[in-house]
């Protein structure tokens, strides 16, 4: 392994100290080159890319990085051996950007740690003492694999922001690490929860899909995660002390242009739990050899919580929009939105535009929580959001006659 700082060799070797990884380079590049042979050398006790003050960027490029214990962090100011009063006092930034080669969370794992285990872009948990105040992290999948395991996948926890955009390559985040004997958790499961939550504890996170693969085989919180659910979690309870569980404000958007996203379909999605959630479907686009690019997220179950804040957004252009297919059933509750926005179509639809697949309805939108936004030259036509269609279920938006109409079946 070889790593440099603006162009200069640091060092060579493995098992690097972590601080050697962020802690010190405040304000500098880390570049990260030469993994060739893909032997499981590059394993980092503990890798947080941007750590208490300045900014940190790692670039991956070939090879397999595989940090241990707990994981990957991006923007951190939690440490066992930084207590809250003076990590409060840090906003780091940091960057982590895959073009190609391996990188894999999984590592010996920790249960019951004082730090937050696995994936975590953009932690911000201890710095609840400075209103106002962020530090951020930036994950950017160009190409490669991205896994996320074990442990949680979170975006964005605390005062801080995460983002997490994907341009091909693969994610994937799941776990098989079970309890000890005496270590279950507090359901009597012995394999952990270990969500994926974009956007929790009060943070803001959002992960944007524009190419590529994305797999989830565990729960997926968009907008927050309940208290309860992140007792279950491989970190839990986290520093129980300073972890902010009383914020329930958090920020969470999934937003698919491109590739495809899958749950599988035993575990659902959840948008809205613990604040405000949007699950965004934009439009469909054409690359540079004029082939067609819709973007797809496939789920068992979608949940659009009531508990604060959740929309279902769909953003239509001439080619149409991504597509929402929900194999289970999408529950739909009394505070539920839905937007449609076909305001960049410049020509005309046809009669019925279909922007979801669902085998099953649970509750139904209140009309007044549906908006649909068409360009000038289609508002005399009027159009409707359809939700039964030939005794097959889903979401169409449909030109009809003058004057709105609200279907619901």
């Amino acid at each position: 392994m070889r790593i440099e700082q603006d162009g200069r060799l640091v060092t060579a070797g493995f098992g690097l100290d972590p601080q050697i990884v962020s802690g010190p380079v405040h304000g500098k590049t880390v570049l990260f080159t030469g993994f060739n042979d893909g032997v499981d050398r590059a394993r980092i006790y503990n890798c947080i890319v941007g750590y208490r003050a300045g900014t940190a960027v790692l670039n991956v490029s070939n090879g397999y990085v595989r940090p241990g214990n707990y994981g990957l962090h991006i923007a951190s100011t939690y440490s066992a051996s930084i207590r809250a009063p003076e990590s409060a006092r840090h906003f780091p930034t940091g960057v982590v950007n895959l073009v190609a080669g391996k990188v894999s969370t999984s590592g010996y794992g920790h249960p019951y740690a004082a730090i937050p285990c696995g994936l975590i872009v953009g932690d911000g948990a201890m710095c609840r003492e400075s209103p106002g105040s962020h530090c951020c992290g930036w994950l950017t999948i160009a190409g490669g694999e991205l896994h996320s395991t074990p442990g949680d996948c979170m975006i964005g926890v605390g005062a801080a922001e995460g983002h997490v955009v994907q341009m091909g390559g693969t994610f994937s985040h799941y776990n098989t690490m079970t309890a000890a004997a005496g270590q279950e958790k507090p359901d009597g499961s012995s394999v952990y929860y270990c969500p994926m939550i974009i956007g929790a504890a009060g943070g803001e996170g959002d992960y944007v899909l524009s190419n590529g693969t994305a797999k989830c085989e565990k729960p997926l919180f968009v907008g927050g995660c309940p208290s309860n659910r992140l007792e279950l979690s491989v970190c839990a309870p986290f520093d129980a002390k300073h972890f902010p569980y009383d914020r329930h404000d958090a920020r969470g958007t999934l937003e698919i242009c491109g590739g495809s996203f899958k749950m599988t379909s035993t575990n659902e999605v959840v948008v809205g739990a613990d604040g405000s959630g949007t699950l965004a479907f934009e439009p469909a686009w054409r690359d540079a050899d004029g082939a067609l690019v819709t973007g797809l997220f496939q789920a068992g179950t979608v949940v659009l919580s009531d508990q604060t804040d959740s929309t279902l957004r769909f953003t239509l252009g001439d080619e149409g929009t991504a597509f929402l297919d929900v194999t289970n059933r999408l529950v739909v509750t009394d505070a539920a939105k839905l937007v449609i926005d076909a305001r960049g179509v410049t020509g005309r639809l046809s009669a019925y535009t279909k922007l979801a697949s669902v085998n099953a309805f649970e509750g139904t939108f209140d009309p007044a929580n549906i908006e649909i936004a068409v360009p000038a030259h289609m508002e005399q036509e009027g159009n409707v959001a359809v939700f039964e269609r030939n005794g097959e279920k889903g979401i169409w938006l449909r030109r009809a006659p003058q004057g709105t109409m609200i279907f619901i079946r």
